[in-house]
């Protein structure tokens, strides 16, 4: 729609299903977008949504509008949505009040943890996107403090960050070097290209079970219950990607990849409480992301809660603190 202001109409933008959630105005809207998507529907491993809010406001700090695709069996909009799943319901409360982007796609029954960890492959799809929109990938727990790192230096190509991380694999008697998930970058445009989708494409489980049986095969296409960390399927959209963006910028020609090798210092959830706590302290300028706790999340947060006070001012730290309150409150 286009609202006319004095001499100037500006279009405006909307976010979200069947209803508005977010709106501003075309001239005013970001071009950078970091994308993350998570199962809402989990009730044992909350740790993969309660760092949302977090990880979205740092990607805020960093000059990216947040975009967060919550995957869930449940049908309607964000603004009557409810699942039955108390912490979940904070995040997205808390989600909206930071101003992230956030948008519902449904998931069949049982596959939930699959469509969350393969759809971010389907961004090109995103309507409220322009085909000049730069959007990198980003994991729900991990969190980027170190804006060096992250600066764009050609935006028409595809950036690879951390991108000496994970060797080379082989694919149909090929080799192709491996890319994390954790952050790969391009404009739609791009995206849409290296996935080659059609105009009509929708984000969805079924999408996703075609790509995967058309890449892989039927095996790679499990339940929730059935897919491990490390297996197949947990690797599968950071093999897909490799493979896609290696044939579109090698064989095809249409960009070139950057490669940048991780640079700094992670503050990593494998280090001692009292390792985290020095680094924080005393290495704060160095640090380039926070992998986040998993185990005991919330028995950690003197770590997470000293990070986030060097990070923010505290407008924002009273609503990140109180969304920790009700996130617990909510268990």
């Amino acid at each position: 729609m286009f609202e006319q202001k004095g001499n100037e109409t500006s279009k405006l933008i909307s976010f979200g299903l069947a209803s508005k959630i977010f709106t501003f105005e075309q001239s005013a809207r970001p071009s950078k977008y970091a994308l993350m998507a998570v199962n809402i529907d989990e009730r044992k491993k909350t740790f993969y949504f309660f760092y949302l809010p977090f990880a979205a406001q740092a990607w805020k700090r960093l000059g990216f509008q947040p975009i967060v695709l919550l995957v869930s069996t449940e049908q309607g909009d964000l603004n009557n949505f409810n699942n039955q799943n108390g912490p979940a319901l904070k995040t997205i409360k808390y989600l909206k009040k930071l101003g992230a982007t956030v948008k519902l796609i449904k998931s069949q029954k049982y596959y939930g943890l699959m469509t969350s960890m393969i759809c971010r492959l389907f961004v090109g799809a995103l309507d409220f996107l322009d085909e000049e929109d730069y959007v990198v990938t980003s994991d729900s727990d991990l969190m980027p403090i170190r804006s060096q790192y992250y600066e764009i230096k050609d935006m028409e190509a595809i950036t690879a960050w951390n991108s000496e991380c994970c060797g080379n694999f082989m694919h149909k008697n090929r080799s192709y070097k491996m890319y994390p998930m954790g952050h790969i970058g391009m404009k739609k445009k791009h995206w849409k290209g290296v996935m080659n989708l059609t105009s009509d494409a929708e984000i969805q489980t079924k999408t996703i079970i075609d790509l995967l049986e058309a890449f892989f095969s039927s095996n790679h296409v499990k339940k929730d219950n059935e897919i491990k960390r490390g297996d197949a399927t947990w690797n599968a959209d950071q093999i897909i990607l490799s493979q896609k963006i290696n044939i579109y910028s090698s064989d095809l020609n249409r960009t070139k990849i950057v490669q940048k090798p991780y640079q700094g210092i992670r503050l990593d959830r494998s280090q001692s409480l009292t390792t985290l706590m020095n680094l924080v302290d005393n290495k704060f300028s160095k640090l380039t992301d926070f992998h986040a706790f998993h185990s005991n999340f919330l028995k950690r947060w003197i770590v997470t809660s000293k990070l986030l006070t060097k990070m923010f001012n505290n407008e924002t730290l009273e609503i990140l603190f109180s969304y920790h309150t009700e996130f617990k409150n909510g268990l």
